[in-house]
């Protein structure tokens, strides 16, 4: 799609006025956020970019104590190995579908968590061989194999540094909602839910920067180039990656603000509180603060205002559940509720689900267009015409369960014997072996490890050889090894065959 000089000059005088509405609703709106953030935070909203800095700026001025509670700004190591046990809440299909269902939410989860919970402070120390230690002594987060402690960094356990904050915007959300304030009620809980997303936010990210040709020479020949476009002879626009995986700690920096061990205990123990619920027989779906169940919660877990508790949002008459974030609901007055993540999400109906869970393997060709894709070599808005394909996607957490006439009634977890490459298999194997005291670590000639060991290629068998060499040489406490120094985790190589291991936050 092409927008011609010609058709601008014609509309100008609409276009502009237009724009000109636009600008003045927006300054309006503008002045009165600022108005009301001074009046209530003494922050001016011209001092931050975004309301994730907004959340950040409330909390450090008026509830943080770092007496009280110290946040560590972790080391790129630290940073690394946390990382990896930051993510959502479960998203999960159960059951396909049923009649007469109930769809609950949870009242403000995240920051219900932030509040109750205890978080991590201080400075993490690093902890190795916990196989023997007991699970309700640590507070933390561990690598391990489904239930087997491996090591991981310890944190001091205290009460929540956000209750004050949370306590307080939570109060101010019902205030607003109550004298039908809707602007405000979005802002709360925009502010809430915010900011511990802002502790973990990625150190790796892509700048673009307008450059000469000495610049631009001297970049393309780092590896963490990523792109570039001439704008005249004299300069070009530069893409490249900032604080990524190859590049040397000389050149890492640590955001300013970044804290992910707390992010991570957030959602960690989001998901252990959704647990007792998502892990019911009649449970049929779930995603991160929401489920379905086939029967209703006890009248003590039900509030629609109390923060961490359940409300009823919908009694659903019939629901099809086919993939996360793919489901309808038919409730009240035979209305539907239908979402579908990706593309073609305003393009399946209920017809379609109901096709679908009767024959799972349906597939269907639907051509549409994409509007307003961004050409961003080009610096254009293209729309662009795409075909889709509709069909069931294939899960990699649980399969299908078939009656004898061959209808999906059910699913059930897969069971993982292969851990997705053959060298997080053999770390695996090598793991167990260890466990049942069949080989030692500190001698790595010992047969069956080079055994092991062949099965890998050889720079993964250097690198691996190297790590358990490193770990065979800490010294001993009391009977418990404790490593001061944690194995370096961002070799790209080692990263990689690592990286099929599981991540829990252990929650006391």
């Amino acid at each position: 799609m092409r927008i011609w000089w010609c058709d601008l000059q014609v509309n100008s005088e609409n276009l502009i006025n237009y724009l000109r509405q636009d600008i003045l609703i927006l300054g309006g709106v503008m002045l009165k956020a600022q108005e009301i953030n001074w009046s209530k935070y003494q922050i001016d909203v011209e001092d931050v970019m975004t309301i994730t800095s907004l959340s950040l700026k409330i909390f450090r001025k008026l509830y943080f104590d770092d007496n009280a509670f110290h946040i560590n700004i972790p080391t790129r190591n630290q940073d690394t190995f946390i990382r990896r046990g930051y993510y959502g809440g479960h998203v999960d299909v159960y059951k396909p579908h049923g009649e007469n269902l109930y769809y609950y939410d949870v009242n403000s989860l995240y920051p219900y968590i932030m509040k109750s919970y205890p978080m991590p402070s201080g400075d993490p120390v690093w902890k190795n061989n916990l196989e023997s230690v007991e699970l309700d002594s640590l507070f933390g987060f561990i690598e391990a194999y489904v239930v087997t402690r491996l090591f991981g960094y310890m944190f001091e356990k205290k009460s929540s540094p956000f209750e004050g904050f949370i306590s307080d915007l939570y109060e101010s959300r019902l205030e607003a909602k109550k004298r039908g304030d809707e602007p405000m009620t979005f802002i709360y809980k925009i502010l809430m839910n915010s900011l511990y997303g802002r502790f973990g936010m990625n150190p790796e990210s892509i700048v673009t920067e307008i450059c000469n040709q000495e610049k631009y020479d001297e970049m393309m020949m780092k590896d963490n180039f990523q792109s570039a476009d001439k704008l005249n002879d004299d300069y070009y626009i530069v893409n490249y990656i900032s604080n990524s995986q190859i590049v040397d700690d000389t050149e890492w920096k640590a955001p300013k603000h970044s804290a992910v061990q707390l992010s991570a205990a957030i959602t960690a123990c989001a998901r252990i509180h959704m647990y007792p619920h998502i892990s019911r027989e009649d449970c049929y779906y779930t995603d991160t603060d929401s489920i379905v169940l086939g029967s209703p919660l006890s009248d003590d877990l039900v509030s629609s205002k109390e923060m961490g508790k359940f409300k009823l949002e919908n009694h659903v008459k019939k629901g099809i559940f086919l993939a996360p974030k793919s489901y309808m609901l038919e409730i009240e007055d035979d209305q539907h509720i239908i979402k579908h993540k990706g593309p073609a999400k305003d393009l399946v109906t209920s017809e379609w689900f109901q096709k679908v869970l009767e024959d799972p393997s349906l597939t269907e060709k639907i051509a549409t267009s994409a509007n307003f894709r961004i050409d961003w070599k080009e610096l254009k808005i293209v729309k662009k015409d795409i075909l889709l394909k509709l069909g069931l996607p294939q899960s990699n957490k649980r399969e299908n369960i078939y009656d004898s006439n061959n209808l999906w009634i059910d699913t059930r977890p897969l069971d993982i014997i292969d851990l997705g490459t053959k060298d997080a298999t053999t770390i695996f194997k090598y793991e167990l072996l260890t466990k049942n005291g069949e080989i030692d670590k500190n001698h790595l000639s010992n047969e069956k490890i080079t055994k092991l060991l062949e099965e890998m290629d050889d720079e993964n068998k250097s690198l691996l050889s190297k790590y358990y060499e490193e770990e065979g040489n800490q010294s001993t406490n009391e009977g418990q090894k404790t490593t001061t120094v944690q194995p370096t985790l961002y070799i790209t190589s080692l990263r990689k065959i690592r990286s099929q291991r599981i991540m829990i936050l252990l929650k006391i």
